[in-house]
């Protein structure tokens, strides 16, 4: 079975939120948002036994008697698996893989690792 990488998830709580997650801001409204699963993980602890640090990330735990209230509203969270397909970008610039750029060689030749060489040699 394939490992599940990325996450479709629908707030169904009626309040919108905004959560974060390595510097990049996620808008929980009424549109459903795909996430990582590590994403999903720190921001709803998705995948942990223990919620809690989620839940006081989220702001919905803030004292221990909140957490019946906390969990009913993080129930209200729904996660499905999606297969997320990519596109690579392309490089700017960059019109055929035969013309060598900087860090390249052409055929024939290898770079120098060393700063003081640096130019291409030929074999």
């Amino acid at each position: 079975m394939e490992e599940i990488g990325f996450l479709r998830v629908t707030n169904r709580t009626g309040e919108a939120f905004t959560a974060r997650f390595h510097g990049e801001d996620y808008e929980f409204g009424e549109d459903p948002v795909d996430l990582s699963v590590e994403a999903a993980a720190h921001i709803f602890g998705f995948g942990l036994e223990d919620k809690t640090r989620a839940l006081h990330r989220l702001g919905w735990l803030t004292a221990s008697q909140q957490m019946p209230a906390a969990l009913a509203r993080l129930a209200k969270i729904g996660f499905e698996p999606v297969q997320q397909v990519f596109e690579l970008p392309r490089r700017k610039g960059i019109t055929s893989v035969s013309s060598p750029g900087k860090g390249e060689a052409e055929e024939g030749e290898e770079l120098v690792s060393s700063p003081s060489e640096a130019r291409h040699s030929k074999r």
